[in-house]
């Protein structure tokens, strides 16, 4: 989402126990899955793995068109450890959860918090399409037999 470097506060410092409220204005046409994360040079790294990040969702027309707006909507947030080289990823905090559906349809808004692992992704079993990637809805879905999920200064995707 392109905001004014002034709303994105990168020089912000806060002490523990302090708090700060972030107001935007969302630019119109930014529907879609968005990260919020901290900005220190030398320990970005260092808060990323602790966990210091989250998705933000901006709702727009695309949530309501047939397919989507059916579809059971799951947020997965997932993230390695930078200091552990080859350690698991979590899904959500958790690992290896267990995901269940009730819809014949499931949404995934998937957001790669990990600050340099590639994800490599596909479902068995089930079919998989490409619908949104970084904010904005493609043309036509893409089936998918997998697909490569870069980290969060990379692209976001939505798949259903």
């Amino acid at each position: 989402m392109h905001v004014s470097p002034e709303t994105d506060a990168p020089f912000l410092h806060l002490r523990p126990g302090e708090d700060h409220v972030h107001e935007f204005d969302v630019p119109e046409g930014s529907a879609g899955t968005y990260w919020y994360h901290p900005h220190p040079h030398g320990s970005l790294e260092g808060q990323l793995g602790a966990g210091l990040a989250g998705a933000l969702i901006v709702e727009g027309p695309s949530d309501s068109l047939p397919g989507i707006a059916e579809a059971e909507e799951r947020l997965l947030v997932l993230k390695d450890f930078p200091a552990l080289r080859g350690a698991p990823v979590l899904v959500n905090g958790a690992y290896q959860p267990v995901l269940d559906a009730e819809a014949s349809s499931l949404r995934l808004r998937l957001l790669n918090a990990s600050t340099e692992r590639y994800l490599r992704l596909a479902l068995e079993e089930h079919p998989l399409y490409l619908i949104v990637t970084d904010g904005g809805l493609i043309e036509e879905p893409v089936n998918l037999e997998e697909f490569l999920l870069a980290p969060a200064n990379g692209p976001r995707c939505s798949c259903g």
